[in-house]
């Protein structure tokens, strides 16, 4: 897997923007020039689900500022994206603006402002959310917790959510002040409202320097190669070990303390099952898969507890 580090963003810190820091003052509309908020780029990691529930279409999204305007007498910064690592091509997000901890959108081909965050908002409370990518939808999220976390060197306020009592036991999203969401700048509750897909913020930047990153991710880019497939692929908690992966010849696969009862080995390309064990009775096994084409491959293991989980496979 390709090391990433902070030299990652350099095209990217060329342009300028914004924090989500709120401003100090009397309530008067900021100048962009006196914003906090400069220097400033995310990378989002999107990817969604295939057959078997492979993990595919992943991309890293880079948001950048480049430039001011002028939107119903209030100023904005422009917000564009690279979706690629050569950042070869820019994308028009929309316009961004803060004012009194709250930060607003107005996203690319719409004449409305909607309302990305409230840093303002009180634990305990509610309040309804509109994602600006479906506007007719509104959801009522309910404010957790609101407490302060040490983001490199700094005191960070952290908002968490849920959804309102008695279903408050799940956290749905996590804000940082001056960061975003867990789930990418310009995805709050994404997964509340985006069926199929997974948003994760790998890293963002604040004045030249990298200020967060996911503690989940050790780098701060991904494609659509099969190592990346490989780490962001949910592997069952069985107890099993099975290597190595990606495989060349020799899948083994070992449980120290039970036994397997059965395996199987399916094709996910072909829709067929290329190798199957019904009865192995003991704690390790070898399939060669030396003759196999080149591809992803679903391994089933079961075991004579009774529990069992598919493992993806890659063969080389």
């Amino acid at each position: 897997m390709k090391k990433r580090n902070k030299k990652l963003f350099s095209a990217l810190l060329l342009f300028t923007g914004f924090t989500l820091i709120g401003f100090s003052g009397c309530g008067e509309e900021p100048t962009l020039k006196d914003s906090p908020l400069y220097h400033n780029s995310w990378a989002t990691l999107s990817y969604g689900f295939g057959s078997y529930h492979i993990v595919c279409g992943v991309e890293t999204q880079y948001n950048f500022f480049d430039g001011d305007s002028v939107f119903n007498n209030k100023a904005y910064k422009k917000m564009y994206c690279y979706k690629d690592e050569q950042h070869s091509t820019r994308f028009y997000e929309g316009l961004i603006r803060e004012n009194n901890s709250k930060i607003f959108i107005v996203p690319k081909d719409a004449t409305t402002e909607y309302l990305l965050y409230d840093f303002s908002v009180t634990e305990g409370t509610s309040f309804e959310y509109a994602d600006y990518r479906f506007p007719i939808e509104s959801r009522n999220m309910y404010v957790k917790q609101v407490d302060y976390v040490n983001i490199n060197g700094k005191n960070v306020k952290r908002i968490q959510f849920s959804l309102l009592p008695p279903y408050d036991y799940k956290i749905i999203d996590i804000w940082y002040e001056g960061v975003g969401s867990e789930q990418g700048f310009l995805y709050p509750f994404s997964d509340e409202f985006t069926a199929g897909g997974k948003k994760h913020l790998l890293c963002c930047t604040q004045n030249y320097t990298l200020v967060y990153q996911n503690s989940k991710f050790p780098n701060c880019y991904y494609d659509n190669n099969v190592e990346t497939i490989l780490f962001l692929q949910p592997q069952p908690n069985i107890g099993v070990s099975v290597y190595p992966n990606p495989v060349d010849s020799l899948i083994n696969i070992s449980l120290p303390e039970e036994t397997i009862l059965y395996i199987r080995l399916y094709d996910v390309s072909a829709g067929q099952v290329v190798y199957s064990n019904n009865n192995i009775n003991t704690n390790s096994y070898t399939i060669d898969v030396s003759l196999l084409q080149k591809g992803f491959y679903a391994l089933t293991v079961f075991l004579n507890s009774g529990i069992g989980g598919d493992f993806i496979i890659y063969k080389l």
